[in-house]
């Protein structure tokens, strides 16, 4: 059985001198709207843990989730929600507020080979992280 050990929001780092990333819009282009009315791809990275290296696994979520937020800095408007542009009757963007992120989600399963993790995990994380978006 799956087991989800955590979610939590990642979200841009703040900008060299501290200050707190604006908020800002990026309208989507016609290649982009394409995709509109499909479901959103979520990626799913499956790790071996080695039970013998104890912690480093906590330092290498860690150090993910750092590195995350480091390039969301960079790119922060992927950062924010899909909104209809105001004023306009068919024109999406994606709007980043202070605050906004993406989910970050660690769970764990015992003795499964990969074909059973992309069925029963991923179902597990969607449901959990439902919530989160």
């Amino acid at each position: 059985m799956a087991r989800v050990l955590r979610t939590s929001l990642v979200a841009p780092s703040p900008s060299s001198g501290g200050a707190t990333l604006p908020e800002r819009s990026l309208p989507l282009t016609y290649l982009d709207a394409m995709w509109l009315h499909t479901s959103p791809v979520e990626r799913v990275f499956f790790f071996k843990h080695a039970r013998e290296h104890g912690g480093a696994v906590d330092v290498l979520l860690s150090n993910l989730q750092d590195s995350l937020s480091k390039a969301l800095r960079s790119f922060y408007p992927l950062a924010g929600r899909l909104r209809l542009a105001p004023g306009t009757p068919n024109r999406y963007e994606l709007h980043y507020r202070p605050g906004d992120g993406v989910s970050f989600t660690v769970a764990e399963y015992d003795l499964a080979g990969v074909d059973e993790l992309a069925t029963d995990v991923l179902a597990v994380i969607l449901a959990e992280g439902a919530g989160h978006g």
